[in-house]
């Protein structure tokens, strides 16, 4: 084991060969330029410490540098590794997966006349009777991986149709909602919950209709259940949601 004197020592020969060679470049720079003959006698100035202490930082900036470049160098290598096999997977029978199906008879439909009311039913309608799948946070090298290269269209599309059934059912249950239909709204809300819709407006309108309900202890197993769940506005609709069991509690 070195000693703290030997250290020193050490450390005061790699100051003293690297200020000689700062030195010596010093004075190539010095016959060029004007600048160079400004600076070129700071060098005699510099104690050893200062110039040990500067190389240390230089090399530890370097190597800091080159395992951070070799980190994304892996990484970007792993990327385009899995790709390619992704691009080479099979295709897999699309037919034969769980597909989510909308349960339109629980829905209270054709409780308005109003058009825009209309028009989500309508679109719940021609939704119930396309593929959909809850794909959220499934990268396309993944989709590929699991279902295919060939599939990724096909996926990409039922992954859509997963967004659109999450709007529509926030969408259907505001309109509920407005005609004072808390019951009706729960039960599509409720289906939202269901899938793990990722909005977090189904889980805060989910919340008022219970407070309107008056059915507090529902409150509480909505924040349970959303705690197992993860989703960029998890948050938003876990704040909300305590907020109102703080005024019933």
């Amino acid at each position: 084991m070195v000693t703290t004197m030997a250290a020193i020592k050490i450390t005061t020969i790699i100051a003293v060969k690297a200020r000689n060679f700062l030195d010596r470049l010093f004075k190539r720079f010095t016959s060029f330029s004007t600048v160079g003959r400004l600076l070129g006698g700071t060098m005699n100035y510099l104690p050893y410490p200062t110039i040990a202490i500067t190389i240390f930082i230089a090399v530890f900036l370097a190597v800091h540098y080159h395992r951070s470049n070799a980190k994304q160098d892996k990484a970007y290598e792993d990327f385009w590794d899995k790709e390619h096999k992704a691009n080479l997977a099979k295709p897999v029978d699309l037919t034969s997966l769980s597909y989510i199906t909308i349960p339109l008879a629980e829905f209270p439909l054709h409780f308005s006349d109003d058009p825009e009311v209309t028009e989500i039913e309508d679109a719940l309608e021609e939704l119930s009777r396309k593929r959909i799948l809850n794909l959220s946070g499934v990268t396309n090298t993944d989709l590929k991986l699991t279902y295919g290269a060939a599939n990724l269209a096909s996926m990409q599309d039922i992954a859509d149709n997963f967004e659109s059934l999450t709007m529509l059912l926030v969408d259907y249950a505001k309109a509920l909602m407005e005609h004072k239909n808390y019951a009706g709204a729960v039960k599509v809300l409720s289906f939202g919950v269901e899938i793990e819709s990722d909005m977090s407006s189904n889980y805060t309108l989910l919340g008022d209709c219970y407070k309107e309900l008056g059915d507090d202890s529902a409150i509480k197993e909505l924040i349970e259940t959303l705690e197992s769940r993860e989703f960029f506005s998890k948050k938003t609709a876990m704040d909300y949601l305590l907020s109102l069991d703080s005024q019933i509690s």
